[in-house]
Order: C-alpha cells, then structure tokens, then sequence
C-alpha cells in the first residue's frame, strides 16, 4: 500500500477525490496551497476532520504550503530580459494567473513528494480534485494537464483526478445562493437530482449532509477560496474569445504553459543542486494543518 499526494483546497470535488484514493493508498498527503492574494481565505480544516472521522485519524496528513515565490519566477521570470522576451511572443496571455497558480501548485506537490521520499515514505501517486468544469482555466485545460502529468512523470510520479469523470452540477445563479433553507443549502430542487456528482458521493458515504453544498455558507466556511481568476476571466470572455475562435486562444495558452513548465522542470533541477549545497530554496517550508 503505496502513500500518496493530493492538491486540497477542502471543496467538494477535492474532498471526494480524498475520500476516494483514501481507499487505494495506505495514507494521504493532504497539500493546500496559498499566496498573497488568497492569504485572508480560510485553511480547510473542517472537511479534513470530516474524513477523519469516517475514514481514520491516521488516514490523513495536511499541511498549507506557500507558493508567492514560485509565482513571482513563473510570471516574470529570472530576468526583465527574460520577462520581455516573455512579453513580445505571447502578449496579454501573460496575465494568465490561474495557470501560474496551477503551476506552482504541482511544482511545489514534486518538491513535497521528493522531501517525503527522501523519509522513507513510498510516494508513487500525486492527485487533484478536477472535474470537467470551468474547462477555460488553463490549469484545467486538458492539453495543459497533459504537459503537468509530464512534468509529474520525469520525477516517476504519475498523476490523475479521481473525480474527473464524475457529474457536474447545474450552474448556481446568485439568486440561488440567497434563497437557501435553515442549513444553508441551494433549495432549488434540480440542483440535488440524483447526478453521480461528487456531493452526492459525499453525502452516500455520510461526509457531507447534503449532496448539493456548493455557494452556501457551508461550503465557504470549508474551502480555501482562490481568486486570481478575476483578471483573467475578464480577458477571456471580454477580449479574446472577440478576437478570435477557441482552439487559437487555448494553443496559444499551451504554448505559453510549454514554456513554463520547462521553466518549472529547471527551477526543480536547481533546487535539487541547491540542497546538495545547503543554500536556500525558492519553496516554502509546509506547516501543519488540522
């Protein structure tokens, strides 16, 4: 029984995909990560004691991870030649923020991995709680995926959602998450039909007491909110899906990413050499959580 790695942000998508590899792997590494503009979002502490109590207290670790550096070097690079270069070929795509999120996220999962196996701990799995929603973020755009499982492969760690396939809710409308019941759930009927969606997988197994949590008070108090997406939405709704069709603006995202993550592969090469040298790393130290 292998252990493994799984990026956590306490939502209910991330919460089922632990509920489910807690039944593959001996423990799970729960990593939730953060940065400056996520620092006032609350650490999902309360899904892990959920888990915990219907799966094992030694089932799960968790600790919080800070990323703000790792996005500095991927959004600018190591230098204003390198950001400039950077600037001329691929333009606004730049401000693709939730991609550099993404991005750290994995590269820091590799480091964590790597530190962990260099304990004594059998680390083959990393995974994440993705669905097919949202598809427009690049850190969840199937092409882009493809080039993080790579990443993930070159350090023999293979990579994969559990819940990838599973249903997706209907869309919430900001009325809905006004007009809630006294425990604070949608009360729209159709928003907990008997999809095969990660709510109800949650519900089945007695983790969350409804199977349709997601927009109420309930569901922000568990998660850790992440919001560079603003900008970016804004310039993909507002100006480039105006400019030009869908495929050209996602193999002109894959380009950039391409380029990132080898910048990725060389910031883990690095830091393998820095810590033969016992000189500082551009990684965060974890902190325990729960």
């Amino acid at each position: 029984m292998s252990e493994c790695l799984l990026l956590f942000s306490g939502g209910t998508d991330s919460t089922a995909a632990a509920a489910i590899v807690a039944r593959q792997h001996s423990v799970v590494h729960l990593l939730t990560f953060w940065e400056l503009g996520t620092r006032s979002s609350p650490m999902p502490t309360e899904n892990v004691h959920r888990l915990r109590e219907k799966l094992g207290e030694s089932k799960f670790t968790h600790v919080s991870i800070n990323t703000d550096a790792l996005i500095r070097r991927l959004s600018y690079t190591d230098s204003w030649r390198g950001y400039l270069r950077s600037l001329l070929t691929h333009g606004l795509f730049n401000l693709a923020t939730p991609g550099m999120s993404s991005l750290s996220w994995h590269l820091a999962a590799i480091h964590h991995a790597q530190a962990l196996l260099a304990q004594g701990h059998k680390i083959t799995h990393v995974y994440d709680g993705m669905t097919r929603e949202l598809l427009h973020l690049p850190g969840h755009m199937p092409s882009i995926r493809q080039l993080f499982k790579a990443l993930y492969a070159d350090h023999d760690l293979e990579f994969s959602s559990p819940v990838i396939d599973f249903d997706v809710p209907p869309d919430q409308r900001f009325t809905d998450r006004l007009i809630v019941d006294r425990h604070g759930f949608a009360a729209r009927p159709e928003l907990t039909q008997a999809t095969r969606s990660t709510g109800r997988l949650l519900q089945e197994l007695g983790i969350f007491p409804h199977a349709n949590v997601k927009g109420s008070l309930f569901d922000h108090r568990m998660q850790h909110d992440c919001y560079p997406f603003v900008l970016y939405n804004m310039l993909c709704f507002w100006w480039w899906s105006k400019l030009m069709p869908w495929p050209k603006i996602e193999a002109k995202l894959c380009r950039l990413f391409a380029e990132r993550v080898a910048n990725g592969r060389e910031i883990l090469r690095s830091t393998n050499e820095a810590a033969t040298h016992k000189t500082s790393s551009i990684f965060a130290t974890p902190q325990p959580l729960s």
